[in-house]
């Protein structure tokens, strides 16, 4: 949490970390407190007295939301019945057809973070669910023949070469 502001806020896999806004207010809050804090990571939904005490003020706070939230998501239902996997589909900067399910902005990294499944029936990765990122905005439920980099550590498209008809691809 202290190194993520001078690295751009992107983790040591040069991904932008998850809930950005929250980690920029825990430092705030943390910087205010007379106290010396010490943040320690625990496995979620485990046994852990605090992390129990903090599950159920987080479902309490749910249920009547003051704040606006700090991103928005947006998501259709998937064809596949496979499950989201990061880094199920190899990113070696292949041409792949693509079909989004889900876009998140990402206001402090200014990019896109996709949720996509594979649609090509010739691709070994067919029916996979992963992540990209993309600094335009893709609508989700369309598919798209795009160009990957070839940094497995961060995907990334690089170039969307066309819009496809869904209904040719769909299982």
């Amino acid at each position: 949490m202290n190194i993520w502001p001078n690295s751009k806020w992107l983790g040591t896999n040069r991904m932008p970390v998850k809930n950005i806004e929250l980690w920029k207010q825990l430092r705030r809050e943390v910087n205010r407190c007379p106290l010396n804090v010490y943040v320690d990571w625990v496995k979620a939904h485990k046994s852990n007295k605090y992390n129990l005490i903090a599950n159920s003020l987080a479902k309490r706070s749910a249920e009547t939301p003051l704040n606006k939230p700090f991103s928005f998501s947006e998501t259709t239902k998937k064809w596949s019945d496979q499950n989201t996997k990061r880094g199920s589909v190899p990113v070696v900067g292949q041409k792949i057809k693509i079909r989004i399910i889900s876009r998140e902005y990402i206001k402090r990294v200014k990019t896109y973070e996709y949720r996509y499944e594979v649609i090509d029936p010739n691709n070994q990765a067919y029916k996979n669910l992963d992540f990209v990122f993309y600094n335009e905005y893709l609508s989700r439920n369309k598919c798209f023949n795009v160009r990957f980099n070839n940094e497995q550590r961060r995907p990334f498209i690089l170039e969307v070469i066309e819009e496809l008809e869904c209904s040719d691809y769909k299982y």
